[in-house]
C-alpha cells in the first residue's frame, strides 16, 4: 500500500470501496495506520485523532483509537470500506432507468450503476481524440521540455494524459515528466490533481472552486509578473485565462492537446430525446460539459430543442460537478443531483442512489 500510495489515494479520491482481508487482531492496526499515513501524505491533510506514521519508522507509530476491524474510522475517515451487510441491502436504484452520455469510462460508470440496481440507457455522445494536427501541441512540448515553465495551469486531467500520450511516440516522455516535476502546477479541480498523482507528480496549487472562475481567483492572489506560464486548455475553453495572464504581466503559452468528436450518430441522440420527452428516463447522468453541448446541438439542428427541454424538465438531471452543472444551467435547467466536494464517478453514483432511493 505504501509503495503504491499515490495510486491508492487516487482510487480513494475517486470514491473506491476498499475491502480489507486479514487478521483483525494483528493486521488491522497496521492497515489502519498505513491508510492514515497515505491519506495525510497524498491528500495533504491532517487526519483526525492519531498522528500518521512514517513508513520508515513503524515502531514509532501511534495506534488509532478505533481500528479498521471495528468499521468506524474506515467508513467515516476513508469513505471506502463497505461490509457484507451493506452489500446485501436492497439495491437503491432497482427499476430506475438512467441515461448515460459518457464515452471514455462508460463501461465502468454503467457497471457501478447496475450494481445499485439501475437499468442503463447508453448513448455515448462525445469522444476525446488527439488533435488531427498534432504539430502545435508537439511544438509546445518542445518548448516545455527545453525550458520548463515557471507555472503550468491544468484545467483537465484528460489534458495532462493527452500531453503524455503525445510525448510518448515523440520520444520525450522522460523529459516531459522531468519538466513537470520542476514546474509549479496550478490545478482547476480534482481530476488534474488525480492525473498528476497517477504520473507520480506532486500537485501543488489547486483552485478552491473547481471552475475557471476559481482558477482566476487563485491566480489573482499570485505575483505572476515575468513568469512563463503554460496553460492547458480544452476545446471551447476560450481565451479568458490567457488574457488574464497577459494583463497580470505573465508570459502565457497555451496548448490544446485534444479534440472532441461525435461518437454516436445524431439518430441515437434523437432516440434518447424521444425517451426523455416520453418520460421513459428517470435520471440523465452528465459527466462533461461537451455532452450537454452535443445534446442541445443535435436537438437544435433537428428542430426538437423544445422537445428536449420538455423531456429534461420532467427528468432528474445529475451533474458530476460544477462545470457540468453550469453548462446545464445555461439552458435554463437546474441539476437536482451533484456530488459534494468530490467530483468523480463513484461519488456521482452514490449521490444518485441516495436521491433516488
Amino acid at each position: 500500500m505504501l509503495e503504491h500510495a499515490a495510486e491508492l489515494w487516487a482510487w480513494l479520491e475517486d470514491g473506491a470501496y476498499l475491502y480489507v482481508c486479514g487478521d483483525a487482531e494483528r493486521m488491522a492496526r497496521d492497515v489502519d495506520r498505513s491508510l492514515a499515513y497515505i491519506i495525510a501524505k497524498e491528500g495533504g491533510m491532517d487526519m483526525p485523532g492519531p498522528r500518521p506514521i512514517s513508513p520508515a519508522s513503524p515502531e514509532k507509530a501511534v495506534t488509532p483509537a478505533t481500528s479498521i476491524d471495528r468499521g468506524r474510522r474506515g467508513a467515516a475517515a476513508y469513505g471506502a470500506i463497505r461490509n457484507d451487510a451493506t452489500a446485501t441491502m436492497t439495491r437503491p436504484l432497482h427499476g430506475r432507468r438512467i441515461a448515460l452520455l459518457e464515452t471514455r469510462e462508460a463501461d465502468r460508470l454503467a457497471a457501478m450503476l447496475r450494481e445499485e440496481g439501475a437499468e442503463i440507457v447508453a448513448c455515448p455522445a462525445v469522444a476525446i481524440v488527439l488533435p488531427a494536427d498534432p504539430g502545435p501541441a508537439l511544438a509546445w512540448l518542445g518548448r516545455f521540455t527545453a525550458a520548463p515553465f515557471d507555472d503550468l495551469i491544468l484545467l483537465t486531467g484528460e489534458g495532462l494524459y493527452r500531453l503524455r500520450d503525445l510525448a510518448q511516440p515523440a520520444g520525450v516522455e522522460p523529459a516531459f515528466l522531468t519538466a513537470l516535476s520542476r514546474t509549479r502546477t496550478i490545478c482547476r479541480g480534482p481530476k488534474p490533481v488525480r492525473a498528476l498523482r497517477m504520473l507520480r507528480q506532486q500537485p501543488q496549487l489547486r483552485a478552491e472552486e473547481p471552475t475557471t472562475e476559481g482558477v482566476l481567483a487563485l491566480l489573482s492572489s499570485l505575483d505572476l509578473r515575468g513568469r512563463r506560464v503554460g496553460v492547458q486548455l480544452y476545446p471551447g475553453s476560450g481565451d479568458r485565462l490567457v488574457a488574464f495572464l497577459e494583463g497580470a504581466g505573465a508570459i502565457p503559452d497555451p496548448v490544446t492537446p485534444y479534440e472532441y468528436a461525435s461518437h454516436v450518430a445524431d439518430e441515437s441522440i434523437l432516440a434518447l430525446i424521444d425517451q426523455l420527452a416520453a418520460g421513459a428516463i428517470d435520471v440523465v447522468a452528465l459527466t462533461s460539459a461537451p455532452q450537454v453541448r452535443r445534446l442541445f446541438d443535435v436537438a437544435q439542428s433537428h428542430g426538437c430543442a423544445d422537445r428536449l427541454l420538455t423531456g429534461l424538465n420532467r427528468t432528474t438531471i445529475a451533474a458530476i460537478g460544477p462545470v457540468v452543472a453550469e453548462a446545464v444551467r445555461r439552458h435554463g435547467l437546474a441539476p437536482a443531483i451533484m456530488p459534494s466536494g468530490s467530483y468523480f464517478m463513484k461519488p456521482l453514483v452514490s449521490a444518485i442512489a441516495a436521491t433516488m432511493n
